[in-house]
């Protein structure tokens, strides 16, 4: 990992800003699971350990976990919660309630939903943790933030990153498949939301870092090598998927934010599972969610790119504005009890007034040419997305999510409304190509293929 001299480190990036990288050790490799003593020994985790896995991450290599860490003297707490459980305040609440009080560090044995409550709860109490992968299926391990559920809403807090992690190739190796491609579908998402943070800082200012940038293609090259070897499990391409996920992880640190990572598709898999809360559907991966919704969102960039501001009515754009009281509504019918707080987000980025949207058009006309120059260099095309997702058996359809089309719809109408984060969700609904062109679109991204 060309990445491992950022490790346990503070630096000065190119952009000005010092940054901190907490992670100090990131050990990928086969029979991994036997180094965790050395692991927390070194990073001065010792004592007293509370344990988090959920009933299959259990049986699949916490207990061995466990059973390593005892006979080496280590006082051991075991927290098993269920295998569908869900990464929100009651259960992190119930976890730490459930700890050793006496416990000074902690462990996650999992992937997304363990991490995350592990990584909240041991910033609570301030307290070290690290986490034995079990799923190259995202790319929160070495992150600053949780992914939580949050009075219905999908929300991001801060927490604070893993001092290890630890990821055996003998169990990355046999996990269900569908977790192997949503890490995929989560990887190659970085285009567009490199794309999208691009958007948000040549029209608003927002911060952008180039070395973050130059961090992540190095996670795209990993992934588009590691991609056609996946369905047959090779180790080296597991080993190239996790470590793409990892320096994901690292770059959100580095930002401060998942912005680098996260852009409008990572938004339509957020909206799918806040409305499943909704009708009881099962929830499906987050990573394949996101893979199907960057096909999506490349191809509205596609869209995007190919307009001529000069032909723009901005005007006539203007007289389309809905206020947020007429936001309310769909907002209330696929959000339910959670659109309140859905426009509250909504609110702080969201035009308030039909003249105060004509003034951003205008901005966003004038600034078309750079726009377009910066925006080019940072996208793929949807055929070639397509063609890595395809090649690795990943889903790149809503059908092979097992979603009825109508709900992934109102999902893309709406998904821009959940956070303050600017993305091409939003420039395309105020440029009116959404939701007008929708059905175009949805054709052009060949996702609503059945």
């Amino acid at each position: 990992m060309e990445q491992l001299d950022l490790l346990g480190r503070s630096f000065e990036c190119v952009c000005g800003k010092t940054h901190s990288v907490p992670t100090r050790e990131v050990l990928i490799a086969e029979g991994a699971i036997d180094a965790v003593y050395e692991l927390c020994e070194r990073n001065g985790m010792r004592e007293r350990c509370n344990l988090v896995a959920d009933s299959i991450t259990y049986d699949v290599c916490g207990k061995d976990v466990a059973q390593l860490l005892r006979s080496r003297g280590i006082s051991l707490h075991e927290i098993i919660l269920e295998a569908d459980t869900e990464a929100d305040e009651k259960v992190c609440d119930e976890v730490l309630s459930s700890a050793d009080p006496h416990g000074n560090f902690w462990v996650a044995v999992g992937s997304g939903t363990i991490n995350d409550i592990t990584k909240l709860v041991s910033t609570r109490v301030n307290q070290p943790y690290g986490v034995v992968a079990t799923a190259p299926s995202m790319n929160g391990y070495t992150s600053s933030i949780v992914a939580i559920m949050l009075n219905g809403l999908k929300a991001t807090l801060p927490g604070n990153p893993p001092l290890f992690v630890l990821a055996d190739l003998n169990v990355l190796c046999n996990v269900p498949y569908e977790l192997i491609t949503a890490g995929l579908g989560d990887a190659l998402s970085k285009p567009v939301s490199n794309a999208d943070w691009m958007l948000s800082h040549v029209l608003f200012g927002e911060h952008f870092c180039n070395f973050c940038i130059d961090l992540l293609s190095q996670s795209e090259q990993l992934c588009a090598s590691a991609a056609s070897s996946l369905k047959s499990r090779e180790p080296n391409a597991i080993k190239m998927l996790m470590e793409a996920l990892c320096i994901s992880g690292i770059v959100m640190t580095i930002a401060g934010s998942s912005t680098p990572v996260s852009g409008g598709e990572h938004l339509i898999s957020h909206a799918l599972d806040m409305h499943s809360h909704i009708t009881g559907r099962k929830k499906q991966l987050h990573g394949a969610q996101v893979g199907v919704a960057t096909l999506f969102s490349a191809s509205l960039y596609e869209r995007l790119l190919e307009i001529d501001p000069s032909e723009l009515d901005v005007a006539q754009l203007a007289n389309r504005y809905k206020s947020i009281e007429e936001w309310m509504q769909p907002l209330q019918r696929f959000f339910g009890d959670a659109s309140k707080v859905v426009t509250e987000q909504f609110a702080k980025k969201y035009p308030k007034s039909k003249d105060e949207l004509e003034v951003r058009l205008e901005k966003i006309v004038k600034m078309w040419d750079e726009l377009s120059l910066k925006l080019r260099p940072l996208l793929r095309s949807q055929d070639e997305l397509r063609r890595l997702l395809y090649n690795a058996d990943a889903p790149t359809t809503v059908w092979e999510l097992k979603i009825d089309i109508e709900e992934f719809k109102e999902a893309i109408k709406l998904a821009h409304t959940i956070r303050s984060r600017y993305t091409v969700l939003d420039i395309a609904n105020e440029l009116c190509i959404l939701p007008d062109e929708l059905e175009s679109l949805l054709k052009r991204s060949q996702i609503a293929r059945w």
